[in-house]
């Protein structure tokens, strides 16, 4: 397929995990891409890798989403190094810390905000004033299923990403006159460093093994599997194509079933 021939992708935390999938992917179907990441080096490294894999362009950029002088920057970057500014605008950088909700921290609570919600606002305005003079575009949040789930440990990061679903459906009904669509995916269980980390945290949590952890949250998805980053790549790849040009506001869950329950 290339459904993303003649367009011009942004990624923001682009550099590994799900980002590295929806930027590889976006290529692999005829996107020029721009991967963007708080490290310049693992970004143009990835990027390098997807010349190199693809042939595509891609270029890679330095980018703290929480820097709105900087991100207001990224279309204008895009542009130097790909030759158009993004119409299509993957917003996926993020963190991942646990904490206890009944002793969360006002620095731990702030984090999340500032990294998910405010740096998905910047990039979606950043967007916004590239795709609106084109009269077209598409922008794909990656939230996480966590919204729909309780967590002890979790509050905040859950908080952050239900805050990015209100984004979605705010810019969605403000951009869909002109031509631009705004939706999100929400994944599950993640097979990346980040889920990695974010186990080994909850074990100690716990007071558990990881092993332990990684059984139990397993047992719970009806697919018995995690997601692969490419899984997820797959639903970004829908919603930022024209075979989603009917679909905005929306979130599509990747999660193996695990909310069918």
């Amino acid at each position: 397929m290339n459904r993303f021939t003649g367009r011009t992708a942004l990624v923001t935390g682009g550099a590994r995990g799900i980002g590295r999938a929806v930027a590889l992917r976006l290529a692999q179907e005829g996107a020029n891409v721009a991967v963007s990441d708080i490290s310049e080096e693992a970004a143009s490294a990835t990027a390098k890798e997807i010349w190199e894999e693809t042939g595509a362009p891609a270029v890679g950029l330095s980018h703290d989403v929480r820097d709105e002088e900087r991100t207001r920057a990224i279309p204008s970057l895009v542009a130097e190094g790909l030759g158009a500014p993004p119409d299509v605008v993957v917003c996926n950088a993020g963190i991942q810390r646990r904490e206890d909700v009944l002793t969360l921290s006002r620095s731990g609570w702030q984090e999340m905000m500032d990294v998910h919600a405010m740096g998905s606002l910047f990039t979606m305005q950043a967007a916004a004033r590239v795709m609106v003079p084109l009269g077209r575009g598409s922008i794909v949040l990656v939230s996480s299923a966590a919204v729909l789930q309780g967590s002890r440990s979790a509050a905040h990061y859950a908080a952050a990403k239900s805050a990015m679903l209100s984004l979605v459906k705010s810019f969605g009904a403000t951009l869909a006159p002109d031509g631009i669509r705004v939706n999100a995916v929400a994944p599950g269980m993640v097979d990346t460093e980040l889920l990695a980390r974010s186990n080994n945290e909850l074990a100690e949590l716990e007071g558990v093994p990881v092993e332990e952890v990684i059984r139990k949250r397993v047992g719970q998805i009806p697919l018995r599997r995690m997601a692969t980053p490419e899984d997820v790549a797959g639903a970004v790849a829908y919603l930022a194509s024209d075979d989603a040009a009917y679909v905005t506001g929306e979130c599509i869950y990747v999660t193996g079933g695990g909310l069918m329950f």
